[in-house]
């Protein structure tokens, strides 16, 4: 330990440094690249989750209108039309929403 000098003291920062910095540009290369290449597949399932809410709000919104439904199916209707406004959903179910409110069956 005695022996280690200044210069060698330096050489190692600087080689922990290189070897650092690059480890992290080589980390962030490949995270970007992973996100690049599931892009396509997040919109396609980010596309298909909101299909899939759509056809349930258009459901039960034609259950609703024809007969009714209990308070859990309102629930869970409520809650899949807030998780549809976040995926910025078409406004015709907004619409439908608002005027069954407006009529007292939601």
């Amino acid at each position: 330990m005695e022996n280690i000098t200044l210069g060698q003291l330096e050489n190692f920062m600087v080689w922990l440094l290189g070897f650092g910095g690059s480890t992290v540009a080589i980390i962030a290369a490949v995270k970007k690249a992973i996100e690049k290449a599931f892009k396509p597949i997040n919109q396609k399932i980010d596309e298909v989750d909101l299909n899939a809410t759509k056809n349930f709000l258009v459901r039960t919104i034609a259950d609703i209108e024809k007969s009714g439904v209990d308070d859990v199916t309102k629930m869970r209707f409520f809650e899949q039309y807030e998780h549809y406004q976040k995926l910025n959903g078409n406004s015709y179910i907004k619409s439908e929403v608002e005027r069954l409110q407006k009529i007292g069956k939601l």
